[in-house]
């Protein structure tokens, strides 16, 4: 095994080198964290919410593992870890472990698009602008996709919705995955057929659509289709099969009932969403409280159980 200079400066010197000297990573870092970490988060644990029993487990929450030890709060019964040679080395890992942050890969060439067929001599119509709407759109919106709940599968699914698309497109918020797409050529031309189509708007312009939010309601009237895309939004994107909390799914109502008294003490602690506390005091968090608590499906007459399999 070759010796760093450094290492053979502190040999000579009958010292014992530090673990600074040397890079470490998750193999060297596990029967650490497996002590002071993952005994309460785990499957079984305390902190079932939140596991770090694998490397994918502590990657995906670095930023808290790190400023929980920091500070001194974790682990709970022992306050002063972060002093301690062992903090100091999980610390040190967790702010520059190499397995934690690889060199960035090499971003190939841009691809150029390719080009997009011009609209028909006297402005376009759905059937010249639905292969715009398939590449941008309904890969999404559609019955099995990601945003079922909204197809654009149609042009009478496009009409219903002419005012979320616009307001979607014109605001950069979509496509999801390029935010720069209202300023492309097929971008303006998909912005100026939903403004201006004849076969969406006929003689007259679209009527207004009055924004009707959940928390507009009384909560003992909301049902599950109220906050369905609340859900679909902020949780479905880990709760789901093949998602970080792949044990704890909820994309269905029954999936959620199991969950419900779970899912009220994280969103009222601010756990969840996670990387967003202040969820709780938005109008979807409270419309997702409301409904929770007094919804159709539970009732002012059965509140949340306590235990079971609902705590998580």
């Amino acid at each position: 095994m070759k010796i760093k200079m450094g290492q053979l400066f502190l040999i000579i010197c009958g010292l014992t080198p530090s673990f600074s000297l040397i890079a470490e990573t998750y193999v060297q870092l596990k029967p650490v964290i497996e002590e002071n970490c993952t005994r309460c988060h785990n499957a079984d644990g305390i902190a079932d919410f939140l596991p770090f029993e694998s490397f994918a487990d502590v990657k995906s929450a670095v930023s808290k593992m790190l400023t929980a030890i920091q500070s001194g709060r974790m682990p709970k019964d022992n306050p002063g870890f972060n002093a301690a040679p062992d903090g100091k080395r999980l610390m040190t890992w967790l702010t520059s472990g190499e397995d934690l942050f690889p060199a960035p890969p090499v971003t190939p060439p841009p691809v150029t698009p390719p080009p997009v067929t011009p609209p028909p001599s006297g402005g376009d119509n759905y059937a010249s602008i639905k292969p715009i709407l398939e590449d941008n759109c309904t890969r999404c919106h559609n019955a099995d996709g990601i945003a079922d709940f909204l197809p654009f599968e149609s042009l009478a699914d496009v009409k219903s919705a002419v005012t979320k698309m616009t307001t979607a497109l014109e605001s950069g918020r979509m496509p999801k995955d390029n935010p720069g797409f209202n300023s492309s050529a097929a971008g303006k031309r998909l912005l100026t057929w939903l403004k201006t189509g004849k076969d969406i708007h006929g003689s007259g312009p679209t009527p207004p659509v009055t924004p009707s939010h959940p928390i507009l309601k009384d909560p003992r009237t909301l049902t599950y289709d109220d906050v369905k895309v609340i859900i679909r939004q902020n949780c479905v994107g880990c709760h789901n099969p093949n998602g970080q909390m792949s044990r704890w799914p909820l994309e269905t109502l029954p999936q959620v009932q199991r969950k419900r008294t779970g899912m009220i003490k994280q969103l009222n602690k601010q756990n969840m969403p996670l990387g967003n506390p202040e969820f709780r005091f938005s109008q979807d968090g409270r419309a997702l409280l409301g409904w929770l608590e007094f919804g159709k499906e539970f009732g002012i007459s059965n509140p949340p159980p306590v235990g079971g399999d609902d705590d998580g």
